[in-house]
């Protein structure tokens, strides 16, 4: 099952969290000129910097394209519940300084890769 990574709730925040075999510092930033959540991603040990202020976009995979050593799976940006629509309101398919966390509209997941074969798999069939 997939780890929901907790979001504190301040606009800004740095954490060390462990996701399959590696460490990682998870920052979240929120920007009030943008109306939008970024995100970066660095080594406790070297401090090198993996991911820079990645905009979170909702059902979108925040980690593609990006090598990070060690790190097995993905983070995924998951759109929970309610309306996915720029129709509805100025933001629509991005998370907002209070929808976004654990038990939110938009969460931050980690999905090892087995899941992210079984999604595949099941996209696959379906589709």
């Amino acid at each position: 099952m997939a780890y929901s990574i907790n979001v504190p709730d301040n606009e800004w925040s740095s954490q060390t969290v462990t996701l399959g075999e590696v460490s990682l510092i998870v920052e979240f930033r929120y920007q009030t000129r943008t109306g939008r959540w970024y995100l970066t991603l660095s080594s406790p040990i070297t401090g090198e910097i993996y991911l820079s202020q990645r905009k979170l976009v909702g059902n979108m995979l925040t980690t593609a394209f990006t090598s990070i050593p060690g790190f097995t799976g993905e983070l995924f940006c998951e759109h929970v519940y309610g309306n996915l629509s720029d129709k509805d309101n100025s933001y629509g398919i991005y998370p907002t300084r209070n929808n976004f966390g654990r038990g939110k509209e938009f969460e931050l997941k980690y999905l090892t890769n087995d899941e992210l074969v079984a999604i595949q798999l099941v996209t696959e069939v379906s589709s």
